[in-house]
């Protein structure tokens, strides 16, 4: 039996794909690659209407009978998630076509330059493929996918679908076409990115929607690997297996960055008021932002603290008050600005916000001491400390009166304390009217180490 032969049973004829494709009608149109022109269609298979996808040849594009035969055979032999699959072929008279099944979502040709396609959802459209490609080498020699070596040879290899591949994955970071419309170096992809690569400027061509989206560690794997698939010499290509692990590296850098920053929440604290508090006066002659909701019991202060503090000092100023929800803390950072600095924390619960405070003090830094603990210490001994006993907490209304005083409110499942600067010869009952017994059960009273 020849090779012929063994396919027989695939076999479509070109009255039944007419029928399907309308004649070739152009409102069946799909796109045009580097075999010919795609139509898609309604056929009958194996007694089942089902949509294709018909490819039909185009011998001006340099493709005849060997590359059409060689297509079926390898094909029909393989089954794979990233592989299309064919399901028949028509060579009735001068026509040679092949029969796939319809791919609703079309060719990523028509979604690459696409702000809605994120920098995640390509790195899977690259892994896929490349897993398509380590499964079964298809040489397509489209211009401008084609390896340079070929086009000097006339021959095709494995690592020539590599150097093919180089350029879909530099497509896809860079949103374009292998081949633009440019009369300059911008013309050809290839060599565009890998000039930007050694010049370390491949930023500059990267989409902008991605700019953002990227992170560094993660553009610096798929480039690099990227890169080495364009390389002149083909035994310095990298295998298709190789491809895959580093895309797959690639991948996994990216989605720790995108879980971490998804945890990280900023919440602007509200600054009612910082002034030099002399806690002879009531709190409520000093700030008129002073409220009932926000107000925190006080605890006893130890005798160090009584001697040491007098709360008339100016250069400790009081941070009155702070409104925010606190959360099981994995990391923090601390950054400078004209407007002072700046806490940022993240939490376990990628849904909630975690508090962010504002200092006048520029040398305020921090000091992650352990999961679920922030300190932040300064030089004038400030310290702000935040403790939570489970992942989700209810939201924390705070108030901090001013300097090493330490209060503690606690609703259901966090603690929030704050050393404040208070005239330690006055209770805080004597300073602020509003302090009453009414925050019994959200909060406790005694002594806080």
């Amino acid at each position: 039996m020849s090779s012929i032969e063994k396919f027989a049973h695939l076999r479509v004829s070109l009255e039944a794909i007419k029928l399907a494709t309308n004649n070739f009608d152009s409102s069946n149109y799909i796109s045009k690659g580097g075999f010919g022109k795609v139509y898609k269609g309604e056929l009958v298979h194996f007694g089942e209407k089902v949509m294709v996808a018909a490819k039909r040849l185009d011998t001006r594009f340099g493709q005849g009978t060997p590359e059409f035969w060689k297509e079926i055979m390898m094909l029909s032999r393989y089954r794979h998630e990233n592989l299309v699959t064919l399901l028949g072929f028509c060579d009735e008279g001068d026509e040679n076509i092949l029969v796939y099944e319809y791919l609703p979502n079309l060719s990523l040709d028509m979604y690459i330059s696409s702000s809605n396609l994120s920098w995640i959802q390509r790195l899977n459209i690259c892994i896929g493929a490349a897993r398509g490609l380590e499964y079964l080498h298809n040489p397509v020699g489209t211009i401008g996918y084609c390896d340079p070596l070929y086009m000097d040879t006339g021959f095709l290899t494995k690592e020539s679908d590599v150097y093919s591949f180089g350029v879909v994955l530099f497509e896809i970071l860079c949103g374009r076409l292998c081949v633009a419309k440019h009369d300059d170096n911008r013309r050809f992809l290839s060599k565009l990115a890998q000039s930007c690569y050694e010049k370390k400027k491949l930023q500059t061509i990267v989409l902008d929607c991605l700019q953002e989206q990227i992170y560094p560690d993660c553009l610096e794997i798929f480039s690099r690997i990227a890169y080495q698939c364009l390389r002149r010499e083909r035994n310095e290509r990298p295998r298709v297996a190789e491809i895959v692990k580093q895309l797959k590296h690639a991948l996994k850098c990216q989605v720790e960055y995108m879980v971490e920053k998804e945890k990280t929440f900023i919440f602007k604290a509200s600054f009612y008021a910082e002034v030099n508090l002399h806690m002879h006066d009531k709190l409520e002659q000093i700030s008129t932002n002073v409220k009932e909701d926000l107000i925190i019991r006080p605890g006893d202060m130890s005798e160090e603290e009584l001697k040491t503090y007098n709360g008339t000092d100016p250069r400790r100023p009081v941070l009155m008050a702070i409104k925010g929800q606190i959360y099981d803390v994995s990391s923090s950072r601390m950054f400078y600005g004209a407007g002072g600095t700046y806490g940022e924390w993240s939490g376990k619960d990628a849904s909630r916000a975690i508090a962010k405070l504002s200092f006048e003090e520029e040398d305020l830094n921090s000091d992650l001491t352990g999961l679920g603990k922030i300190e932040l210490e300064a030089l004038d001994d400030w310290e702000i400390m935040f403790r939570s006993k489970a992942q989700r907490v209810q939201e924390a209304n705070t108030m901090c009166w001013s300097q090493h005083e330490l209060s503690k409110r606690q609703t259901q499942c966090v603690e929030f304390y704050a050393e404040v600067n208070l005239h330690m010869h006055d209770k805080l009952e004597q300073t602020s009217t509003n302090v009453e017994e009414r925050a019994s059960g959200l909060t406790k009273s005694g002594r806080h180490d």
